[in-house]
């Protein structure tokens, strides 16, 4: 490839080829941010997700409450002994009634983070954030690349 030098002394001073420079536009700025921030997001998801299968317990726990359609949706369990307390699950899977029992992941030492054992939801929201990452990714390349091009005076 031809230094652009010799391309801008063969078109001669009428047609002289000048690189655009300066600070890169806003744009790329902010999708650059936002493609760090959500594969940064998904990052921290993901060893949320992995670390809770390692280390959590399954166990079967009693539905206490459980509320679907009409407001914020929730599902609220019982772990049994030694947590022995009510908490609201992360994810759950179909419409379970109150009074009956679920297998539940949760983790020992913070038994706050529980959610059904047939579902992992974190997956969802990771594949969401990643897809979102390499598209914010992607529009601050093409921004990049449209702002430094050279163009022809």
């Amino acid at each position: 490839m031809k230094p652009l030098a010799d391309e801008s002394a063969r078109l001669g001073p009428e047609r002289a080829v000048r690189l655009r420079s300066g600070p890169l536009p806003l744009r790329v700025v902010l999708s650059s941010l936002a493609a760090a921030v959500l594969l940064g997001w998904c990052g921290v998801m993901a060893y949320a997700a992995a670390d809770l299968a390692l280390r959590g317990t399954v166990a079967p726990a009693e539905v206490v409450s459980a509320n679907y359609g009409s407001g914020a949706n929730f599902v609220r369990v019982r772990l049994p002994a030694p947590a022995d307390q009510v908490v609201g699950l992360q994810v759950w899977s179909g419409t379970p009634a109150v009074g009956s029992t679920i297998d539940v992941r949760y983790d020992p030492n913070d038994p706050g983070r529980a959610e059904d054992a047939r579902v992992s939801g974190a997956w969802s929201r990771m594949a969401m954030a990643s897809l979102l990452g390499a598209w914010f990714a992607a529009a601050a390349w093409w921004a990049a690349t449209r702002s430094r091009s050279a163009t022809v005076l």
